[in-house]
């Protein structure tokens, strides 16, 4: 059984749309991240073509990954309704038929779960195992919150601040799919949860600047006006195990 990591809401991922397809889940990778023909040309995927033309992939796909069988870890995306509709638009004739009353179902089940999250009990015995197990998922979410909280304090606090910046640029660099889609991924949860847009203060004070040379990026932007500790929370939240990678990587370097 396929273990997904990282769960998003109001998503699919690619495994289900190749059991939909009745394909092989790389054909639906392959499509995503494009690939190296035989002959040594690239072939670009949907998600780079998106990036490169400053389009929010997340609002699409939303890179994840899944542990197989064995324990190994593999490569997935969490796909939206968008990111199906522009799927579906890809296939032609009765496979493109299927898929799409397939994910159109599987949406409509996800927005009735949504508008009734509670079954409503028909005995006292069902009101009180569905109140008990109410109370545990509360229980265990507020646990989880606090775990989470934990992690991030533990990777956020005892990292100097001038060391932030250069540990951002190095996460959103690394991104298969293109750096741009990840400082976009980067600046849109701190606007969702500080609401403040980064991107467009930048822009509104390089505006101002008469020099080019004076003119920042976003975020140097953040770092010179006092954003960059919160800039650098939200990473730590999208790409925690990444953070990981890159602080034992500057450890290693600094013995």
């Amino acid at each position: 059984m396929n273990k997904i990591l990282n769960q998003h809401k109001n998503t699919i991922t690619t495994l289900e749309i190749a059991k939909m397809m009745e394909t092989d889940h790389w054909k639906i990778l392959r499509k995503l991240d494009g690939r190296t023909k035989k002959d040594g040309e690239h072939e670009r995927g949907y998600v780079e073509i998106l990036t490169d033309n400053h389009l929010v992939v997340s609002d699409y796909f939303i890179l994840s990954s899944y542990k197989d069988a064995s324990g190994k870890e593999n490569k997935c995306y969490f796909v939206t309704k968008l990111g199906c509709d522009f799927l579906a638009n890809k296939f032609t004739g009765e496979k493109g038929v299927l898929f799409t009353a397939k994910y159109v179902k599987r949406f409509d089940e996800m927005e009735q779960e949504l508008k009734n999250p509670y079954k409503l009990p028909t005995t006292y015995k069902e009101a009180l195992v569905q109140l008990l197990e109410k109370v545990e998922e509360n229980e265990k979410l507020i646990e989880e919150n606090n775990h989470k909280q934990i992690v991030i304090n533990g990777l956020t606090d005892e990292i100097p601040l001038y060391e932030k910046p250069d540990i951002i640029n190095r996460i959103c660099k690394k991104s298969q799919g293109g750096y741009a889609n990840r400082y976009n991924e980067l600046y849109k949860c701190f606007r969702e949860n500080f609401h403040t847009d980064l991107k467009m203060k930048c822009e509104n004070y390089n505006e101002k600047q008469i020099k080019k040379k004076d003119q920042l990026t976003t975020i140097r932007y953040a770092e010179k006006f006092g954003y960059i500790d919160d800039l650098y929370t939200c990473c730590v939240k999208l790409y925690e195990s990444e953070v990981r990678e890159i602080l034992k990587e500057l450890d290693e370097l600094h013995r």
